[in-house]
């Protein structure tokens, strides 16, 4: 049976995503040719996605399923698979085969993807809030995604404001075009098994901000935070917290979420940096209850 795939991350920027800008057509709409379909994605790329200093090649551009599948070298040997619509108005970053993230079972075609968000485990996850809140807010990330980082203030202010009400928990969704992504998660996770979970968050997306993201910054900012620098060190070179992230991103797709940030509020999910006023409508609803 073909296999079927969800094309993810769909980043539009008016909603707090990633998109190309439309095409100035007046009649009609203009489909772009292989050539220009190519150099529209790879600048699109290196000037939106790509971190300071890194630069994404375009590799190849094929038509499939009526888009134009974009292969794309991110400058770290890996080939990641992009779609692009055919008049160059928006950019699926990532694609994900529903084959590798479905129960491998007959019936699974006949299930729905999407399902809510695993329940918040307060013996492996950090928890910050009233422990006993009936209100869960649960956000899935990428410490190297510039919404995410947008994300960030509306998400501080919502602890601000329901700190005695709500409990929030953070999980990792390391996007595969982010270079730095991975190892700054499991830099959170390190710092975690010492006590500092939540200053290490907070170093890393002022680090994203500073388009300062790196191991040795991690390591540095361990040392400033007064971890214990050789037990952080050895921690993070080892990928200790690998599969813990892993478990985590695999969690988030299985309950629907396609990109960063994603917030899930007592099971009801908003994609994207939705703002301070959509989260606190919907945690007053709950409260409400």
């Amino acid at each position: 049976m073909k296999k079927s795939i969800i094309l993810g991350v769909l980043l539009i920027f008016v909603l707090a995503g990633c998109a190309l800008t439309k095409n100035n057509e007046v009649a009609g709409v203009k489909i772009l040719n292989i050539e220009e379909a190519s150099a529209r994605a790879e600048k699109f790329i290196n000037d939106n996605l790509m971190p300071a200093g890194q630069t994404a090649t375009v590799k190849e551009v094929v038509e499939e399923n009526g888009l134009y599948k974009v292969v794309v070298d991110a400058g770290n040997g890996q080939n990641i698979d992009s779609y692009m619509t055919k008049d160059g108005g928006t950019f699926f970053p990532q694609a994900m085969d529903t084959a590798k993230t479905t129960p491998d079972n007959s019936d699974s075609a006949n299930q729905p993807v999407a399902q809510e968000a695993a329940p918040i485990d307060g013996e492996n996850e950090y928890v910050k809030g009233n422990k006993e809140a009936t209100v869960d807010v649960i956000e899935y990330s990428d410490f190297e995604c510039p919404y995410c980082l947008r994300h960030t203030a509306a998400m501080d202010q919502i602890f601000n404001d329901y700190k005695d009400k709500i409990r929030v928990v953070f999980r990792h969704f390391p996007l595969s075009f982010h270079a730095e992504a991975q190892k700054a998660a499991e830099a959170s996770e390190c710092a975690g098994e010492q006590g500092k979970f939540w200053e290490m968050h907070d170093k890393i997306f002022k680090a994203n901000e500073a388009k300062n993201m790196s191991v040795a910054q991690w390591k540095t900012e361990a040392k400033n935070l007064g971890l214990n620098t050789a037990q952080f060190n050895a921690c993070l070179d080892s990928g200790k917290y690998a599969d813990k992230i892993k478990k985590q991103t695999a969690g988030g797709q299985a309950a629907g979420v396609t990109g960063t940030p994603a917030t899930f509020i007592n099971g009801q999910m908003f994609s994207g940096a939705v703002g301070y006023d959509t989260l606190k409508q919907a945690i007053e609803k709950e409260l409400s209850k």
